[in-house]
């Protein structure tokens, strides 16, 4: 598409350029005018237009060649997988693991975001309904299920300082309500990696079959952060061949930590080309109340790899 734009604008450009030599013939003197017309007569015709032709057939030519290589490379980044000496030294420690990397995703990345943007949560929130807003989100996210997860996480109300555990019982409550009640698994264990009982992750959530909710809050220091994004890979890997997932950052996130929560994301999006989108919930200052009990979060670590 940009490259036919780009040539069309040259083939105006040669034509802007034979126009501007015609009107500069035109307004010459009497005598080139009665010689232009003689060569016009005798079917010789005039020779001004070869010079901006090839001018602007040469800037076409050139701008388009531009363009082209521009957008290979964009691709070549866009599409960036791991290299083979990469993939190679997987296969040898863990054959595993590499064909779940191989493996297609249930979803193409690129039918949702890789964040979900203030602008994109200012208008979802201005939606009149709880319905609207989902007819909103699809507006910015291909795939319907994860538009309906995400309108329902940008509605649903939090603190900002409430603490993990909190924000998943208070999220279970609320998406029951919003018509995922019978539709909706908590914990659920997902054997993955040729693994069986030994590899088995353990996600937040699992709305419908197929959209995968981890919410993570509290990541106050480097070692904490790391730790819950190695957890979110290894769902991610497990979830690869299901369906989308969406990482729910809840409280309050400093810019470095955006920061570095984006370089996991746009790794995990681009590289092992897994379809997972980030939303940072801040959450409100002024809610008081949740009508939900606190309860403990059991350790979901079964093993010495999740």
């Amino acid at each position: 598409m940009i490259v036919r734009a780009v040539v069309v604008f040259a083939l105006l450009f040669t034509a802007l350029c034979v126009g501007a030599a015609t009107v500069s013939a035109a307004q010459g003197p009497s005598r080139a005018k009665r010689e232009s017309k003689a060569k016009e007569a005798d079917g010789s015709g005039g020779g001004d237009w070869v010079l901006p032709l090839l001018i602007g057939a040469g800037a076409g030519f050139g701008i388009a060649e531009v363009v082209r290589r521009r957008r290979r490379s964009g691709e070549g980044v866009n599409e960036q997988q791991l290299s083979p000496e990469a993939l190679q030294d997987i296969k040898v420690a863990d054959p595993d693991l590499a064909k779940v990397i191989e493996t297609k995703p249930a979803v193409p990345v690129d039918s949702l975001p890789e964040e979900i943007t203030r602008d994109v949560q200012k208008e979802i929130e201005a939606a009149p309904t709880p319905e609207a807003a989902v007819e909103v989100a699809k507006r910015f996210i291909r795939d319907a299920d994860v538009a309906e997860v995400v309108a329902n996480l940008i509605l649903w109300p939090t603190r900002t300082t409430n603490d993990e555990s909190q924000y998943q019982a208070s999220f279970k409550r609320f998406i029951k309500k919003r018509g995922y009640a019978g539709q909706l698994k908590e914990w659920p264990r997902i054997p993955w990696g040729g693994g069986g009982a030994t590899r088995v992750a353990i996600p937040d959530f699992v709305l419908r079959k197929r959209v995968l909710v981890e919410l993570k809050a509290d990541l106050t220091a480097s070692g904490e952060t790391d730790r819950a994004m190695g957890q979110m890979l290894r769902y991610l890997l497990a979830f690869k061949d299901k369906g989308p997932a969406v990482l729910a950052i809840c409280g309050t996130v400093t810019p470095e930590f955006r920061l570095l929560v984006h370089m996991y994301i746009n790794t995990w999006r681009r590289v092992v080309n897994l379809p997972v989108t980030v939303y940072f919930k801040q959450g409100s200052s002024e809610l008081k109340e949740e009508e939900f009990e606190m309860p403990a979060e059991p350790d979901r670590c079964v093993s010495a790899t999740d």
